[in-house]
């Protein structure tokens, strides 16, 4: 069978489809448009959903560390027959709060927006409580490798004595405790006297109050620390002493407090702020620089996410109050 023959005036008559060079640059243009347009929608989804779940992971560990230590600061009761008075603050304390030993200085932070700062307290407690026969204390602090540290982790220390016995220690083991702690920080080798709770902590407030919810803040009147009361004058709480630190007459808020004796605040109010891991690794990672440590921390406030619980006392004795 003989196949026609097609002239090239013939081929000319029927022209082979095809996209122009302009057609696909313009396919591929666009094409290129979309995908980068689904790959920042895409970003954007990631970031959020990390976001969201490290709001998560904050929002869940602050929670964890409120309510542990709610459950047993709620329990703190006074030994009674232990007054401190001769033998030091630390000796017989039924509760205590102080500036911590390695961030004694309180870290300030630029709010966005503002010139004012927000101040970062971080304290260090005590509290005992009793279970049976059985003494208890528990005492929280935060620590750094670093005197003037900003960041640091908090720690537990809990004892337990059973009377009769010479001396009420339980406080000065918990100080002892802390010197043991620091230097194994400082050698950077691990702590194992004391318990780890969280990381990242940088600021941990602990304010005593009366058992009306009036705050328990000093006075200086004379050469003595007293406390103001609520129908205005200034007096003494049995068995309770008021130490400011050298320089901060003006913050009493910062002023650590020792309850001894029969005394226990009415109720107390904790507040934790904590960094965002994210941050915290970041900031871990200028070690060794620390100018370049507190300008990276000082504009990351909106990164602390704050927790704050006033615990009522059980066993508070309203009769130490006038």
């Amino acid at each position: 069978m003989n196949t026609p023959f097609l002239s090239s005036t013939q081929n000319r008559r029927f022209p082979r489809s095809a996209f122009s060079l302009v057609e696909i640059l313009v396919s591929i243009s666009l094409l290129s448009f979309i995908v980068l347009g689904l790959l920042l929608m895409f970003n954007q989804t990631q970031r959020a959903f990390r976001g969201s779940m490290s709001q998560t992971d904050m929002l869940e560990s602050g929670r964890i560390v409120t309510d542990m230590l709610a459950r047993e600061i709620e329990q703190t009761c006074p030994a009674g027959d232990q007054p401190y008075y001769g033998s030091g603050i630390y000796d017989h304390a039924n509760f205590f709060a102080e500036l911590s030993p390695t961030i004694s200085t309180p870290f300030e932070q630029k709010l966005p927006g503002s010139a004012a700062l927000r101040m970062n307290v971080v304290h260090r407690f005590f509290f005992v409580s009793r279970e049976n026969q059985d003494w208890i204390g528990t005492g929280y602090v935060v620590l750094t490798n670093r005197q003037g540290g900003e960041v640091g982790t908090l720690y537990r220390f809990s004892s337990s004595r059973r009377p009769p016995f010479s001396d009420y220690d339980l406080a000065t083991n918990f100080l002892g405790n802390i010197n043991v702690a620091l230097d194994a920080l400082r050698n950077n080798l691990p702590v194992t006297n004391l318990s780890r709770v969280a990381e990242g902590v940088v600021h941990l407030q602990v304010r005593a109050f009366a058992p009306n919810g009036r705050p328990l803040l000093p006075f200086i009147n004379s050469s003595n620390l007293v406390v103001q009361m609520p129908n205005g004058a200034y007096a003494e709480v049995g068995g309770t002493y008021w130490n400011l630190p050298a320089g901060m007459t003006t913050r009493p808020e910062l002023a650590g407090c020792y309850f001894a004796d029969r005394a226990v605040p009415g109720s107390v109010e904790i507040e934790v702020g904590m960094l965002e891991q994210n941050i915290l690794g970041r900031y871990k990672a200028l070690a060794g620089n620390t100018a370049a440590q507190r300008d990276y921390l000082s504009d990351r406030v909106g990164n602390v996410h704050v927790f704050r619980q006033r615990i009522p006392i059980r066993n508070v004795n309203p009769s130490v109050y006038p």
